[in-house]
């Protein structure tokens, strides 16, 4: 399939994605349909208008994750990550955990190739020795929320924010030395070479413990850390006018969590890469692009379920920080709803930002510091700090410390004694004593073993004499 088969088979899917069916679409049923689709299309003369709010969200819940496998012992836990197919994505996760290898809210990666520690069979396979996050990911901690029919406090869900900012601004500058804590106030140029996360998720956010990281105190709530960089991508203005390489990543990622710059219309008006038209959406991917989808992780943790996969965005006029901006938002349902009116407005309202379709309409890494900081800093939160710290270790409470599993005893393989007479039926009890390589013709062959040396014990020994060698014949 030549490369733009391939354009008119992504042009089919999103229209299918955008209108809530991508389930129903399938290669094999739409290749005659694709070849006979029109690309690219006639770019339309206004924007097509976009509905009122939905009236109620989704309410796809959260599924109880597997339990994480932990050991005992006094020694440093790691995570060792392999790659089972060969598909070089563990390679690229390598790289750019080590970008990040002074980021304090992403996931550190240890080097631990010169440890006598480490076998040579991990080495050998290539394994990514990462950092163990003893509290597991952030789907756990919203599964028992939702299970406990309670919410998060509006001081808890601001500081959780604070610290996936922190993250965000991380992603945003990789490869800088943060000596103090990530913040985009102390960087005076705007993000030129942002690495694009593509898979921002609740599965891929861990949590940590309390203390101190960097020179940052997490008090009130664990540590929030960016994990899973498997896809992601520096994207500078040079890569983002490498035509293949934009269409290939509109699919990168799960698919309830494509952002707009992936499943815009805007896509089939352009032929190439759309940077090089000018297109303020499609293939624009930036640090907004990482701020949209943690927005869903905020909404994910106000109304504790999960994002539909079609959204319905609507027109929403707010302020901010300084600026007035007028675009057409994908969280509208935390606003007009009425379901989550005891939530904070300000963290809606700055929820809802996080969720506009274009990315300039988002806040920018320093106006979200700036809004984070000065909410933390008020005293109109439902909770104070004590309070928020309380309760904060009451519900996340101590790490599971569960016991390192015995190894499982091996079957009783005792020495055969041959005084002793093995019993004809083979048993349990015979079985836990001679162990399973025995069986009943196993037992019948060594007593016709043991009679037959009997035998030969009592016989009488018969050498025969030696016969002079024949050099002629009769």
């Amino acid at each position: 399939m030549g490369f733009r088969d391939f354009q008119r088979e992504q042009t089919d899917y999103f229209a299918y994605f955008r209108a809530g069916q991508a389930s129903s679409w399938s290669k094999r049923k739409r290749r005659e349909a694709i070849h006979n689709l029109e690309f690219p299309r006639r770019r339309p003369t206004h924007w097509p208008g976009f509905g009122p709010p939905p009236p109620r969200p989704g309410r796809n819940t959260f599924k109880e994750p597997a339990p994480m496998a932990g050991g005992g012992g006094g020694q440093e836990k790691v995570v060792v990550k392999i790659e089972l197919e060969a598909r070089g994505t563990l390679e690229m996760e390598r790289r750019n955990y080590e970008l990040m290898r002074n980021a304090h809210h992403v996931l550190h990666m240890y080097n631990l190739a010169a440890e006598e520690a480490i076998e040579e069979s991990d080495l050998a396979a290539g394994g990514l020795f990462l950092e163990f996050m003893e509290r597991g990911t952030l789907e756990k901690w919203i599964v028992k929320m939702a299970k406990e029919r309670k919410t998060f406090g509006d001081r808890a869900l601001w500081n959780i924010f604070d610290c996936l900012a922190r993250g965000l601004v991380a992603l945003a500058y990789p490869g800088k030395d943060w000596k103090v804590e990530e913040s985009a106030m102390v960087c005076k140029e705007s993000p030129s070479d942002p690495m694009v996360h593509f898979d921002i998720d609740p599965t891929n956010i861990l949590v940590g413990g309390f203390g101190t990281f960097g020179l940052r105190v997490h008090g009130n709530v664990p540590i929030h850390k960016v994990g899973d960089l498997g896809l992601g991508e520096i994207y500078n203005s040079r890569v983002r006018r490498d035509t293949e390489k934009v269409w290939y990543a509109r699919q990168s990622g799960k698919p309830y969590l494509y952002t707009p710059e992936q499943f815009t219309e805007e896509w089939d008006w352009h032929a190439g890469a759309p940077a090089v038209d000018g297109a303020p959406t499609a293939g624009n991917y930036r640090d907004p692009m990482n701020l949209w989808q943690m927005g869903w992780i905020m909404y994910a943790l106000i109304t504790l379920c999960w994002p539909n996969q079609k959204k319905e965005p609507f027109v929403w006029t707010s302020q901010v920080v300084d600026r007035s901006v007028r675009d057409a938002t994908y969280g509208g349902d935390l606003l007009y709803s009425g379901r989550y009116d005891d939530t904070d407005q300000d963290l809606r309202k700055l929820v809802a930002q996080c969720l506009y379709h274009s990315p300039m309409s988002r806040p920018t890494l320093k106006e979200l510091e700036i809004a984070i900081k000065t909410k933390l800093r008020s005293t109109g939160l439902n909770q104070t700090e004590e309070e928020s710290r309380a309760w904060a270790r009451r519900f996340y409470g101590e790490p599971e410390r569960r016991p390192r599993p015995a190894a499982a005893p091996g079957p009783a393989r005792e020495r055969w004694n041959m005084a002793a007479q093995p019993p004809i039926r083979f048993g349990g009890a015979a079985r836990a004593r001679f162990g399973k390589v025995f069986s009943n013709e196993s037992v019948l062959d060594l007593q016709r073993l043991q009679k037959r040396r009997a035998d030969e014990d009592h016989r009488p020994v018969i050498r025969r004499q030696p016969q002079p060698r024949r050099f002629w014949r009769e």
